[in-house]
């Protein structure tokens, strides 16, 4: 059953992360930034020419991918292991 729980939490939050990315990807590139662009150019009636570029680190990816998915996996993992583990008795007496 550990192994269904570890399965669920790796799938959702992969597919959350990487779904977060492609959002960001596509606001900032795609759409060009209209939440943040006016923190960046300033708030000026007359904006300079800002141009974005995307560029794309697989170390940076990575990075966003071990931040997210291994603290969720251990949310989800811990609590359930705990459960099993434990009495049924003692956690009634509790």
């Amino acid at each position: 059953m550990l192994i269904l729980k570890f399965w669920e939490g790796l799938s959702i939050s992969l597919t959350s992360t990487l779904l977060g990315l492609l959002l960001a990807y596509l606001h900032v590139f795609w759409w060009e930034a209209p939440l943040i662009k006016p923190f960046m150019v300033g708030w000026s009636i007359i904006y300079p020419s800002f141009k974005l570029l995307p560029v794309i680190e697989i170390g940076s990816v990575a990075l966003i991918l071990v931040l997210a998915v291994i603290p969720y996996i251990a949310a989800t993992i811990i609590p359930s292991w705990k459960a099993a583990v434990t009495d049924p008795s003692e956690v009634m007496h509790a």
